[in-house]
């Protein structure tokens, strides 16, 4: 699995916020002298971009110089990595990075940059566990109500993600594999999207960020079944995790 490999090289890539490796800054010029771009390889309206913005208005504030962030979405952010890789390495050009970008080197043969070697990190801003939502109608109100149902009739449950091979799309797969059922991926273009068809009952079952899923279960729009990480979040303290929710080990988190 990828998020397996992807674990033993979380160490020499803890980072949140890149930018193009070589990047160097004039002694003798002020920085910044140049309003700043955060690339962000998803769509506006999910949980990594919404995070971003917040960054870069304090950011704004904190430099005395704009900074404007950019969606370049598509590939799991392989679009706008890309970008940020062939950018020129001044430092007026920097990316959001989240865990997918480690992924990507293990879910994608030809990758056009090292995921590694073209970029700098800054610095690590934040880690959240994801949160598994059904939509408010679907009938399982449990993990296991759902392990049940997806025993019962193999592939007749789907879950949706913000594309093959991202974060959602993986945590859902591993959960899939260690507690043995067999659900219908529906990939779409980002978590905005996927989480419209959620909420509008399209899909039934979505792997979401905290940032992006806590309005809509405090509005009971959607059901949250079970956290991701090891413990539970401290937004969500009512929500169990998956491990204790009958898949002893699981553990998954995106930075």
């Amino acid at each position: 699995m990828a998020i397996k490999a992807m674990k033993k090289h979380i160490g020499k890539v803890a980072l949140g916020l890149a930018l193009a490796a070589g990047a160097t800054l004039a002694c003798a010029q002020a920085y910044p002298s140049k309003p700043i771009r955060i690339v962000v390889g998803f769509p506006a309206g999910g949980g990594t971009d919404t995070f971003t913005r917040l960054i870069a208005g304090e950011m704004t504030k904190s430099l005395g110089e704009s900074v404007v962030v950019e969606n370049r979405s598509g590939a799991n952010g392989v679009i706008g990595a890309t970008s940020v890789a062939k950018s020129a390495p001044d430092g007026y050009t920097l990316m959001m990075v989240v865990s997918t970008h480690i992924m990507n080197a293990f879910s994608y043969k030809d990758l056009p940059f090292d995921v590694i070697g073209d970029f700098t990190p800054i610095s690590a801003l934040a880690t959240t566990p994801y949160v598994l939502t059904a939509n408010k109608d679907f009938p399982a109100n449990s993990v296991k109500d759902l392990i049940d149902m997806a025993k019962a009739k193999p592939g007749t449950i789907d879950y949706a993600s913000s594309g093959s091979g991202s974060t959602p799309h993986l945590f859902q797969a591993l959960m899939n594999e260690q507690a043995g059922i067999e659900l219908t991926h529906i990939p779409y273009r980002g978590g905005a999207p996927s989480l419209n068809d959620l909420l509008g009952g399209q899909v039934s079952l979505l792997m979401q960020s905290t940032v992006q899923s806590l309005p809509y279960i405090k509005d009971k729009r959607v059901k949250a079944l079970a956290v991701t990480s090891a413990q539970r979040s401290e937004a969500l303290p009512d929500v169990p995790t998956i491990a204790e929710s009958g898949i002893p080990g699981y553990d998954a988190e995106m930075w």
